[in-house]
């Protein structure tokens, strides 16, 4: 059966493979900027730093809800290796300083990709962080190493976000 989640169908669908870059962020299709892609479900388009966190959440969300199901771990485990690649993406995008720097978003009419670090593109890495280590831990996968490495950037994520996004004395992040 077909699960509607937030706007994105899984299973059955073959675009997670696809569209997912080897690298491992996603690219959101809004008129290709390149051109027609010359085949269908071809990825192309902005490299989008929430669509390929949003991708690991949708996953973990999809076991959750459909753990007991005789097929859902074959899936987990299919898909697996692209989640696995979203959040390693992330990870490497947030080398310099436990964030995520200069990241292009959905949520873009402000621009956020012009500034270093940005409140919305911080909120979805320790998001996708904390959704990765739990698939890492979940029982089609059990890669207790990677869920190491989400530990450790999610707490070094949540510390630059309290380092380089809370204004003190207002008691808000920028």
């Amino acid at each position: 059966a077909r699960v509607r989640l937030r706007g994105t169908a899984l299973p059955h669908t073959r675009r997670p493979r696809v569209w997912t870059r080897p690298a491992g962020f996603w690219s959101r299709r809004c008129g290709c900027m390149d051109g027609v892609p010359p085949r269908l479900d071809a990825p192309c388009g902005r490299v989008m730093g929430d669509v390929s966190s949003m991708f690991v959440v949708y996953l973990l969300e999809w076991w959750r809800w459909t753990a007991d199901e005789p097929s859902a771990a074959s899936l987990v485990v299919e898909l697996w290796p692209a989640a696995r690649a979203a959040a390693r993406w992330q990870m490497d995008r947030s080398a310099e300083s436990g964030l995520p720097t200069r990241l292009v978003d959905t949520y873009d009419g402000l621009r956020l990709s012009r500034y270093n670090v940005s409140c919305f593109s911080a909120l979805f890495h320790l998001l996708a962080m904390a959704a990765a280590r739990e698939l890492a831990l979940s029982p089609p996968v059990r890669d207790a190493a990677f869920a190491a490495e989400c530990d450790a950037a999610l707490a070094r994520g949540r510390a630059a976000m309290d380092a380089l996004l809370w204004v003190e004395g207002r008691g808000y992040y920028r």
